[in-house]
């Protein structure tokens, strides 16, 4: 029985070490290029049996030269951001970095070193204000109401809706653009003009959905939606992973708004042009793409409402 009692005690022991050396995991996916003359925004997500201490960006401009340190800051759900300034990246053709994380008994979990190469900004990736947005629609009913499913949206992003719309302007746009003109109570225009709205304590996560529309030359629009989270930092950074599956945006708030821009793989660029005013985000979509049977527009719209 002593026997027995002692082997209890000896595993009941050996539990309680492993859960006390459980160590903080990091997620993070490299980063493949950084565009010159932008600052370089980096994110990872931390977990462990308590919240980290710290985590910590470091970086080097130069092969075997001393890294410089940056903070990372948390922005909810787990995940931290840092951001390597653009003057400091002037001058180099690459840089490499490494995150580490710090419980609060000092144990520490590193990522490897990564090496980011810059290139220079294509067109797509400047201010997209000479695409234009599609026309107007005609008078129709009202937009149909997309469910948000409660929850994280990046749990959710299989959530799909496709719907053939007839003619190239869909009904779901007519509430679409009337909710991204209106900013969430902004009531400012294209002109810059926030009406008031400033974007102060926006910093958190934001979830909701977003219908985007494909237009192809002389074929009727098809639209689809789907749920998709935003991360604001309290630096002004904005990235999400959802908003267009399989592509990580990144910006940064101007103001109230902010632009996040992907290129497609046909060579076409989508541009989401968001405002953030009252614990919500809205905004609408906007691009198109040169195909050899003529120009595809893209169109739609999003919102979601902060956590």
């Amino acid at each position: 029985m002593r026997l027995i009692f002692g082997m209890f005690v000896l595993a009941l022991g050996l539990v309680a070490s492993s859960s006390a050396w459980a160590q903080l995991t990091i997620a993070h996916d490299p980063v493949p290029f950084a565009v010159r003359g932008q600052p370089l925004t980096l994110k990872a997500k931390v977990e462990g049996p308590a919240a980290p201490q710290s985590v910590t960006l470091y970086y080097a401009l130069f092969r075997d030269a001393a890294p410089f340190r940056v903070a990372m800051k948390g922005s909810g759900l787990g995940y931290y951001v840092g951001a390597i300034e653009a003057n400091l990246l002037s001058g180099v053709n690459s840089v490499s970095y490494y995150i580490e994380a710090q419980d609060k008994d000092g144990s520490i979990s590193e990522t490897p070193w990564y090496e980011v190469k810059f290139r220079e900004p294509r067109p797509s990736e400047r201010p997209v204000a000479a695409v234009a947005a599609p026309p107007a629609p005609a008078p129709a009913g009202p937009a149909p109401v997309i469910p948000v499913p409660k929850g994280r949206a990046s749990e959710e992003s299989g959530w799909k809706t496709p719907v053939l719309v007839a003619g190239a302007a869909a009904v779901v746009l007519g509430g679409a653009y009337a909710i991204s003109q209106s900013g969430g109570g902004g009531g400012g225009g294209d002109d810059g003009n926030d009406g008031g709205n400033s974007a102060t304590n926006v910093a958190g996560t934001y979830v909701g959905s977003v219908t985007r529309c494909t237009t192809p030359p002389g074929v009727a629009a098809t639209c689809e939606a789907h749920a998709f989270s935003l991360l604001i930092d309290v630096r002004g950074n904005v990235f999400s992973e959802t908003l267009h599956p399989g592509k990580q945006l990144v910006g940064q708030l101007d103001g109230n708004r902010f632009l996040l821009t992907t290129t497609l793989a046909n060579g076409g660029t989508i541009a989401y042009d968001g405002r953030v005013a009252n614990n919500s985000v809205a905004g609408k979509v906007l691009g198109s793409a040169v195909l050899p049977a003529g120009e595809e527009v893209y169109s739609g719209a999003f919102t979601a409402d902060k956590e």
